[in-house]
């Protein structure tokens, strides 16, 4: 949040006889957010600004920046549910920036996300070590490491592919990343999935970091199988993204929130299901690696969102 306000004049102004204001909300912005929003706010009682013309709003709802609408909120005890440059932040290059930089710092702490190459700059340095790393392949009789390309500001799956030639790059002058491929990820019935986990950064000081949790699992729709030049432009095998795989005729869409098979399943039913494959001590051990890579990636950034945030 923005403003340092206490949260309790939201809900009530004035003198102990007033009555209740009921927060207004500006969701001029909300864009795909509106229709949760909506719901929110009738389950709340909160009051919602269509128009984005109202200047006694209490939150601005934005969907992907801070500074969406152009407007100055220095001067008003507003809220926005944007911290100033968290989008800049949070494209694949700049926040892979700031882990590498904590990563020259504490090597053993940082180690949890694959090498990285920054496109097109780092492309000669890519190819050079990319040809190294499949010598080192040819040498161990192992198959060629593959390696995954992604827009640096990309979404949906859009513009995302595999290679292993690493001369068949073709990122022209568009930022992209290059990592090394995950090529033994865990399946659930032979197919691979991700898990979307929503955190909030409620308080940058002091740092305080809310986990919800409950989250979404997505999986890919083909049974997954070793990369190989045969199968890189399986999407549908490589990719977990939403926007890609409800194009497959495989997809499952969920009839009910318990359906095991569904292509889109509650973290909570995966979380269950994993546990029939391991024991419940290693299922709190991944939890809390993931409580420990969510708090490293925050303190990463950590930094530079205090800068953006104290210069507004």
């Amino acid at each position: 949040m923005t403003s340092k306000t206490p949260a309790s004049t939201l809900i009530k102004q004035g003198n102990k006889k007033s009555r209740k204001r009921m927060p207004k909300v500006d969701t001029s912005q909300a864009r795909s957010n509106i229709e949760v929003l909506r719901m929110c706010l009738q389950d709340l009682g909160w009051r919602e600004c269509v128009s984005g013309s109202s200047t006694d709003s209490d939150i601005y709802w934005h969907s992907a920046t801070f500074h969406e609408g152009n407007r100055n909120y220095a001067s008003t005890s507003a809220r926005v549910n944007k911290f100033p440059g968290m989008s800049d932040l949070l494209c694949k290059s700049n926040l892979t920036r700031s882990l590498n930089a904590m990563r020259m710092l504490f090597p053993d702490e940082f180690d949890f996300y694959p090498k990285t190459w920054f496109l097109p700059e780092q492309r000669q340095q890519f190819q050079d070590d990319a040809h190294l790393i499949h010598q080192k392949d040819r040498k161990r009789h192992r198959p060629l490491t593959t390696f995954i390309i992604k827009p640096s500001d990309g979404s949906e799956g859009a513009g995302i592919y595999l290679i292993q030639d690493p001369t068949r790059c073709n990122v022209a002058n568009r930022p992209y990343i290059a990592q090394e491929y995950i090529d033994r990820p865990l399946l659930i019935n032979g197919l691979k999935f991700d898990m979307r986990i929503y955190v909030l950064i409620f308080h940058l000081d002091p740092l305080e970091i809310l986990l919800y949790d409950e989250g979404l699992a997505r999986f890919a729709t083909i049974d997954y199988q070793a990369p190989s030049i045969k199968n890189l432009h399986e999407t549908f095998m490589h990719l977990t993204n939403y926007s890609l795989n409800k194009r497959s005729a495989s997809y499952k869409h969920a009839l009910d929130e318990k359906q095991t098979d569904a292509s889109k399943r509650k973290m909570s039913l995966v979380w269950s299901q994993l546990g029939h494959l391991f024991s419940p001590n290693e299922i709190d051990q991944a939890k809390e690696m993931i409580k420990e890579m969510i708090n490293k990636t925050v303190l990463a950034i950590l930094p530079e969102l205090r800068i953006q945030y104290a210069s507004e």
